[in-house]
């Protein structure tokens, strides 16, 4: 009887240790991802539809060094989401169309010559050699090679353009 009842303790302590242990790991777990889904609502929009982004600059991710996007204009740099993964806007003189999936694409739809202006051409560049992209705290980055150093496309939110009913 003794060897039962101690059994028996030893089995109930245990499963008491056990199951309190797996307890505090799976509220831990709760807080934790809850806590990261608040950030990412805080920082990213719901949606990129309906989002408008502008050029910032080029950014060296070596050194940090930004080259500001030129000339400066309004509509210069800019693209607009019609959906979730497609948008349209401008370089200077030309319409830009972007793909995020099912291959992230950049290209220029129309064909004014505008290659004299600011750094126009270092954007036609690395259009032509984006590799992947990033969304967080309202900032869009496309990231690119150009003779092995690797630089990014910053795009900062502008707008969250209001829906027409």
């Amino acid at each position: 009887m003794k060897v039962k009842i101690l059994f028996g303790k030893a089995v109930a302590a245990f499963w008491k240790g056990a199951v309190g242990t797996l307890c505090i790991i799976a509220v831990s777990f709760f807080i934790m991802s809850s806590k990261c889904t608040d950030n990412e609502k805080e920082n990213e929009p719901v949606s990129l539809k309906d989002t408008k982004w502008k050029l910032i600059g080029f950014v060296d991710t070596r050194t940090g060094n930004v080259t500001d996007a030129k000339p400066k204009c309004d509509r210069c740099y800019t693209l607009t989401f019609d959906t979730d993964s497609t948008a349209s806007g401008w370089s200077l003189m030309n319409t830009v169309r972007l793909d995020l999936k099912p291959v992230l694409r950049m290209w220029v739809a129309t064909d004014a010559y505008d290659l004299q202006n600011g750094n126009i051409t270092m954007f036609y560049e690395a259009m032509e050699s984006l590799e992947s992209y990033t969304i967080e705290s309202k900032v869009m980055k496309f990231f690119y090679y150009d003779h092995d150093n690797k630089y990014y496309l910053l795009f900062k939110l502008v707008e969250e353009i209001p829906i027409k009913d």
